[in-house]
C-alpha cells in the first residue's frame, strides 16, 4: 500500500508530499489541480520512462519517492530473490531522480537498481488506474492474474511456472545432445 508520495521539481510541483491512508484512495478534483502530474510522478518511481522536460522550470533535477508498505506475496518474493533488497519494517523506500540532460537514477532501499527493476517491482506492489485502463480487463493475462488471486493459488502457479520452465530448458538440452550424435 502507498503510504507517502513526496515530489520535488517535478512538472509545475516545487515540493509537495502526500500522505495516503490504508484501503482505498482516490484523487479527484477540478481540470488543471495537478491530478494527472502525481500520477505521473508516481509512475516515474515505479519505473515508468522518465523525461527531461517533466523537469519543473529553472531545476536541475527531479526527484519523486514513494513509501510503500509491503505483504507478502509470491511475486515480491520473486523480486526480492533475485536483487536481495528486503523491505525494513514492512515498508519499501524508493527513489527515483531525473537529470534534465536525461540521465536519472532508481534505487529501492538506497540500493540503485534500474528501471526496468522497479517496473517489475511495481507489477507486484501497485494498480494505478485511470481513464481508459479498465481495458486492460480485455487482457487475457489480466483475466488469469485476477483468477489465480481470487482463487489463492497464486504461489501454486508461481512454482509451476518455475518447473515448466525447468523442464523447457532441459527439453532444449535434451534436443542439443540429441543433433550432437
Amino acid at each position: 500500500m502507498l503510504e507517502e508520495l513526496n515530489i520535488r521539481n517535478y512538472a509545475l510541483i516545487d515540493e509537495v508530499s502526500v500522505h495516503f491512508k490504508p484501503g482505498f484512495n482516490v484523487l479527484s478534483g477540478e481540470t488543471g489541480t495537478g491530478k494527472s502530474i502525481l500520477i505521473d510522478a508516481l509512475s516515474l518511481a515505479l519505473g515508468a520512462k522518465g523525461r527531461g522536460e517533466s523537469i519543473r522550470e529553472g531545476a536541475q533535477e527531479a526527484e519523486v519517492t514513494a513509501t510503500i508498505r509491503v505483504s507478502s506475496s509470491p511475486e515480491l518474493s520473486l523480486w526480492v530473490e533475485k536483487y536481495g533488497i528486503e523491505p525494513e519494517d514492512g515498508a519499501l523506500l524508493i527513489r527515483r531522480t531525473l537529470k534534465r540532460n536525461g540521465r536519472g537514477s532508481a534505487s529501492v532501499q538506497a540500493v540503485p537498481v534500474t528501471r526496468s527493476a522497479l517496473a517489475e517491482l511495481s507489477d507486484a506492489l501497485v494498480d494505478i488506474h485511470g481513464q481508459h485502463e479498465h481495458q486492460s480487463l480485455f487482457k487475457v493475462a489480466v483475466h488469469r492474474k485476477l483468477l489465480d488471486r481470487f482463487a489463492g493459488i497464486e504461489e501454486r502457479v508461481q512454482n509451476f511456472n518455475v518447473l515448466f520452465s525447468r523442464l523447457s530448458d532441459m527439453g532444449k538440452q535434451l534436443e542439443e545432445l540429441d543433433r550432437e550424435d
